[in-house]
């Protein structure tokens, strides 16, 4: 079934709140990449190949996931693009190590949807010249 952004960013916003726990993948508890894949299971998003998002979970990673891993899987699920989109998932370096995904929504400005460990919960904030400089790359969904 085919979602459009303003789909993801609302069922991105409907997780605002929900604690974080590493490698967490219900309402009960989300890690950045738990969040990811809870609003891939609510919408049935698939993949490039027509294969459903939660198909890349990954769980055997450590607080310190392995980011040559992380970027393979988004490069095959999604396609990588040089400019946001509402609704994008951005990859981003935490500690100089591109682990670290978010939601951008641009409407009514230009925001950052994740699970965030520093804030303890999914939350919804700017995207400032901070997150800015952590970007390392930005990928679409396509179902």
């Amino acid at each position: 079934m085919k979602h459009t952004p303003d789909d993801i960013i609302q069922e991105a916003r409907s997780w605002l709140g929900v604690p974080f726990v590493h490698q967490g993948r219900t309402r009960y508890g989300v890690d950045c990449l738990g969040l990811l894949m809870g609003i891939a299971a609510s919408l049935q998003l698939v993949d490039r190949h027509g294969v459903p998002l939660t198909h890349h979970d990954q769980r055997a990673y450590s607080t310190m996931p392995c980011v040559q891993h992380l970027y393979a899987t988004l490069s095959d699920a999604c396609r990588e693009v040089d400019a946001w989109q509402h609704g994008d998932i951005g990859l981003f370096r935490i500690e100089g190590r591109a682990q670290h995904v978010a939601i951008y929504a641009d409407a009514p400005m230009p925001m950052l949807i994740h699970a965030y460990q520093s804030a303890g919960c999914v939350v919804e904030h700017h995207y400032d010249a901070t997150w800015m400089r952590r970007l390392a790359s930005i990928f679409r969904v396509l179902g």
